[in-house]
């Protein structure tokens, strides 16, 4: 985009690139919770998120200089953390294959992640039962549309799946949300 205006993580990134440690610490911070609670859902266990979190952000201080440019460094930080998780439970779970290690992770999204119109009992349980009828797929690519605010073709690249696929994960998940009759409760925000 000629013209646009270089977002802060942008800037943050090009300063780390050059060594700037400052740069480098404020873009741990601010992309930190995030990263952290995406790490969280795909490990399951916060130790390993942690352990992958730090893995990354250690080797891209490394190597810094080998970087360059990103055209999204949120979208590159969520995959190399995503990466790294995988590396990890696979090293973990002594499996050889990452596909095998992929196809295990069990992504939950917990109703009260989820910021609804009414604080009902009855809504957060049908909500909850009918996130655990998705497929795993599904909830990581809900997780990651709605609540990273990737756009189609950056999950399909980090999921390494086609586009084709990504949104017929989306469109089928949101139409169990649709028959779960949760979707009406849910607060548009922009």
């Amino acid at each position: 985009m000629a013209g646009a205006k270089p977002s802060p993580e942008d800037l943050m990134w090009d300063a780390i690139v050059k060594g700037d440690l400052q740069a480098f610490g404020s873009l741990y911070r601010m992309l930190y919770p995030g990263l952290f609670h995406y790490a969280a859902k795909l490990t399951a266990r916060t130790e390993l998120a942690e352990d992958a979190l730090h893995d990354t952000f250690a080797y891209i201080w490394q190597h810094r200089q080998q970087l360059g440019g990103v055209s999204s460094v949120r979208f590159y930080l969520l995959q190399a953390v995503r990466n790294q998780c995988l590396k990890l439970l696979k090293k973990e779970g002594g499996i050889q294959s990452l596909d095998i290690v992929e196809s295990q992770i069990v992504m939950a999204i917990q109703p009260e992640e989820i910021r609804l119109k009414e604080e009902s009992a009855k809504i957060r349980e049908r909500l909850d039962q009918a996130l655990q009828e998705l497929s795993p797929r599904q909830r990581e690519i809900i997780f990651l549309k709605y609540f990273n605010n990737l756009d189609y073709e950056e999950i399909a690249a980090l999921l390494s799946i086609n586009y084709q696929s990504v949104l017929n994960h989306v469109h089928k998940a949101i139409v169990r949300l649709r028959q779960a009759e949760v979707l009406q409760h849910f607060r548009h925000e922009k």
